[in-house]
């Protein structure tokens, strides 16, 4: 099963379906851009409204340029939904 209908299970109220316990309240986005879209439609359809973001690299400016794309994602997803 994929990690999206697992978490779609999970944050839709069917816990016995979804992660377990251990992995509720940490989850990594890491993937492609088109999944990590996808992951953030997931957790807003659910209802979830803060995300954590903890961008690294090994300069200032590597989790920085992550942090904004990361608000840029957050933001589309938010205009889609106003559509």
């Amino acid at each position: 099963m994929s990690p999206v209908p697992n978490d779609r299970a999970y944050l839709g109220g069917r816990q016995a379906e979804g992660r377990p316990r251990r992995n509720r309240l940490s989850r990594p986005l890491i993937g492609t851009e088109d999944m990590v879209r996808e992951r953030l439609r997931v957790w807003r359809e659910a209802g979830v409204d803060t995300v954590r973001f903890c961008p690294a690299g090994e300069t200032l400016d590597a989790p920085l340029a992550i942090l904004g794309r990361a608000i840029d994602l957050v933001r589309d997803i938010e205009d889609e939904a106003a559509r």
